[in-house]
């Protein structure tokens, strides 16, 4: 562009450095959704060996505080629903690094074991 004598060298300079900053911005971002992007792979392969390990072992016998401390972080009893009704038989075990399990009516399924 600036051998045709159509812009400025002023001019030019002004574009290249726009351009380059555009440029630079958008290799900082490709790092930014690469780098999250092998988390989520990693935190996807980690919870499958989890769960796999978890298949493979066997039931323990006996209640072991320390595992349960160490996967659960609270749980929570009872639920007030949308109707403003109270279910007190809810369950809810929020898991340290994993999604929340939740046993509905849980007065119901341990009483007909």
């Amino acid at each position: 562009m600036l051998l045709d004598d159509k812009i400025t060298k002023e001019a030019y300079d002004e574009k290249y450095e726009d351009f380059t900053a555009k440029i630079n911005r958008a290799k900082k971002e490709k790092e930014i959704y690469g780098s999250t992007v092998d988390a989520k792979r990693d935190v996807s392969k980690r919870m499958k060996e989890i769960r796999q390990r978890l298949a493979e072992t066997d039931v323990l016998d006996e209640f072991d505080r320390v595992v349960f401390e160490s996967i659960v972080e609270k749980i929570l009893v009872g639920e007030t629903k949308e109707d403003g009704t109270v279910d007190p038989y809810k369950l809810t075990f929020v898991l340290k690094g994993i999604d929340n399990r939740v046993i509905p009516n849980a007065k119901n399924r341990y009483t007909n074991h």
